[in-house]
């Protein structure tokens, strides 16, 4: 049994709209949808998933911007420091930075897409239920 918004009869879930008013039941409807397999959400789930999307992409650029430059000054600082041997010492320090830099890049980009997509599922999942 549930209540119209209407006009607050109680009415069986399986009716299509209210009997007294006619309203129609928001609760038929989502059933209708869940049998026919359609997606019963808004875009308000899909719009946060492509935020967050955007938000993983830029990070994992920045992060790469960064670790280029990071190894672009420990190469120029080895080799004031130390010529040929200082360049190889940089481009090694350089390299290793970069390197965690790229993995921090890419773990922060699939927790923010993993996160994106459970956002959807969560958001869907309540659409289903209310």
């Amino acid at each position: 049994m549930i209540k119209c918004s209407e006009c607050n009869q109680i009415f069986d879930e399986k009716l299509k709209e209210c009997p007294n008013c006619g309203c129609p039941s928001e609760h038929a409807q989502i059933i209708e949808s869940i049998d026919k397999n359609d997606c019963v959400t808004t875009d308000t789930g899909y719009k946060h998933e492509r935020q967050i999307q955007y938000y993983a992409n830029f990070m994992y650029g920045l992060s790469i911007s960064i670790g280029v430059l990071i190894l672009l000054l420990f190469i120029i600082w080895g080799t004031m420091v130390g010529g040929g041997m200082g360049f190889i010492i940089g481009l090694i320090l350089g390299g290793i930075v970069f390197g965690l830099m790229w993995v921090f890049a890419l773990i922060s980009k699939a927790y923010l897409i993993i996160y994106a997509n459970i956002s959807v599922n969560l958001h869907e999942i309540n659409m289903k239920i209310k």
